[in-house]
């Protein structure tokens, strides 16, 4: 009886210990996505089942603009901010995507948060933007980055998506 209880506590430990490195194994990987998307991130767009990859040297080449958007924080009075982007609409016209037929626009993060915007919005060449940087320095992680969407109109900032990935036109 002893010797087979040995054998389920070797055997249980080896399988803990292999458990263990397949997560390590695992783990590691994530990170080296994340390091690499976090270097050069990409953004996701999609419209009519057509998906243009964007990355940050990709906004540059179409056009950094700078603009002011209202930021609301934790119930404290809005401030404007000085943010640096792409409108989500120059961005769809450099890559060819027609959203000619779309009726919404869904903003998805990393950390699963989604936010419809309405077309209408998105058309606005002055309103929806891929922001990559804040006050002339490259947007931080801490403040959503490497890219957010960011509604220039919204006097809330309620619509705004940190951290986001992919944009989709439905």
């Amino acid at each position: 009886m002893r010797k087979n209880k040995s054998a389920w506590v070797i055997g249980g430990t080896l399988l803990l210990l292999a458990a263990a490195i397949v997560l390590l194994m695992f783990l590691n990987d994530t990170v080296e996505v994340t390091n690499t998307l976090q270097k050069d991130p990409i953004l996701a767009v999609t419209a009519n089942g057509e998906t243009q990859m964007v990355c940050r040297g990709m906004l540059e080449e179409i056009g950094i603009q700078t603009f002011t958007a209202h930021k609301k924080n934790d119930g404290k009075a809005a401030v404007q901010v000085e943010y640096q982007g792409v409108p989500l609409i120059k961005i769809c016209e450099e890559l060819k995507l027609d959203i000619s037929g779309a009726k919404k626009c869904v903003a998805f993060a990393v950390d699963g948060y989604i936010t419809p915007v309405a077309i209408e919005k998105v058309l606005d060449p002055e309103n929806v933007f891929v922001v990559t940087g804040q006050n002339g320095e490259p947007l931080a992680e801490k403040a959503g980055g490497p890219f957010m969407l960011v509604i220039a109109k919204d006097p809330f900032s309620q619509f705004w998506c940190k951290y986001v990935a992919r944009v989709e036109f439905e």
